[in-house]
């Protein structure tokens, strides 16, 4: 895809998530005017979108669209589609303040890819891309309505597919679960289609001395749900006490696992052993809790997560080496290749002994943690640098 730096381009995804904010950085200094239309996270319960509109790599307006009746529902399974509604209404002022067209428009995942195709079919933009950061595939114990999502996202994704004039994927993976449920070959779309890693921007990247960082902490990031590690950790935390009893787990994020995970902390008598941030919002902040601590954890539990983790590029693993910490990962997933080989962390099923076997062998030896430590930042610096990435897979003119 080229494109002319005289031209409007057009970014819509969410807010605060790197994949919106590295495509804006690299787009930055080689688009004369970009507009960023930044959606809240639907499982973040202080959500607000936005406009940016940048001229010469300048911010020039920013417009809020607030929805205070919405601050709750992240805790309302079956009407979290009213989010969407919002969505698409702060969209459509977007389209009405800017009151132009765009030479392209980037959309970033399933919602925003769809709608990147329709302001493509109304000619709105000229061309569109549909930046694919996950595959949804079916789970042993989903509900119906997860069931539901699951089926509306796969469609959203096929109609973005077959029309959209470039399709990027977060992970060659994502091709897979297309074909794999999806009955999508790669061979219909393979002409159009670009990988695209997660990367992170320069100014994300940042390391800290031994000296500097609490030893015996673990950091989560990201939405809480269920199935992404807080469970195991939680279950597994006795056996770690015993040999770490300085350990502390701090917890950043929202999401609609958060209120009952906390009462499963309070009811195991663990509350002193957990921080609970919430989602914090400003960049130099979150990297700055992040990369106080000793290690990351980002592994899933496959039977009752929907293997986006397995098809996609989990950005909270990235981002725990892009901050120099090493990583405990599930090994399924396809960063996790590159985790071992560099031995930047460990790798493991979810499993309670592994777990606890992984821990012991990053943070029991200070001298084997430092090895570790120093390759988690070589690997960020090799593999999530998004101005690399991105200079591969969007061309200018």
């Amino acid at each position: 895809m080229q494109f002319n730096q005289e031209e409007k381009i057009l970014i819509i995804g969410q807010h605060l998530t790197s994949r919106t904010e590295s495509i804006r950085d690299y787009l930055l200094p080689r688009a004369k005017q970009l507009f960023v239309i930044a959606l809240g996270g639907a499982f973040i319960e202080d959500r607000q979108n936005y406009l940016f509109c940048y001229e010469g790599g300048r911010l020039k307006k920013q417009i809020l669209f607030r929805h205070p009746l919405l601050k709750n529902i992240i805790r309302r399974e079956l009407i979290i589609a009213l989010t969407f509604y919002f969505y698409v209404y702060d969209i459509l002022r977007v389209m009405i303040e800017c009151r132009s067209r765009f030479a392209l428009c980037i959309g970033i995942s399933h919602f925003s890819g769809i709608i990147s195709l329709l302001l493509k079919k109304t000619f709105i933009c000229r061309k569109n891309i549909y930046y694919a950061i996950d595959y949804y595939a079916p789970v042993e114990k989903g509900n119906i309505f997860e069931s539901f999502v699951l089926r509306i996202s796969n469609f959203i994704d096929k109609l973005s597919v077959f029309h959209s004039d470039e399709v990027w994927d977060i992970s060659c993976r994502v091709a897979e679960g297309r074909a794999e449920f999806g009955s999508i070959e790669k061979e219909s779309y393979g002409y159009k289609n670009k990988i695209a890693p997660l990367g992170f921007s320069k100014n994300f990247f940042r390391s800290k001395n031994i000296s500097q960082i609490d030893k015996y902490a673990i950091v989560f990031v990201g939405v809480i749900v269920k199935g992404q590690g807080l469970e195991l950790l939680l279950e597994t935390l006795p056996e770690i006490i015993e040999i770490m009893p300085g350990i502390k787990i701090k917890v950043i994020g929202d999401g609609p696992f958060l209120h009952e995970f906390r009462h499963m902390v309070a009811a195991g008598g663990m509350e002193r052993f957990f921080v609970f941030f919430g989602f914090i919002e400003k960049e130099e902040e979150l990297l700055e809790a992040v990369s106080s601590c000793a290690l990351g954890i980002s592994v899933w539990d496959r039977r009752i997560n929907s293997l986006n983790f397995y098809y996609g590029d989990p950005g909270k693993t990235k981002l725990y080496t892009v901050c120099g910490l090493p990583v405990v990962v599930s090994r399924d997933t396809f960063y996790s290749q590159v985790i071992i080989r560099h031995k930047a962390g460990v790798a493991i099923g979810y499993d309670k002994d592994e777990l606890l076997g992984a821990l012991r062998t990053v943070l029991s030896d200070a001298g084997a943690y430092a090895v570790y430590k120093s390759n988690a930042m070589m690997v960020a610096k090799d593999h999530c640098d998004s101005e690399k990435i991105l200079s591969e897979v969007l061309k200018q003119a």
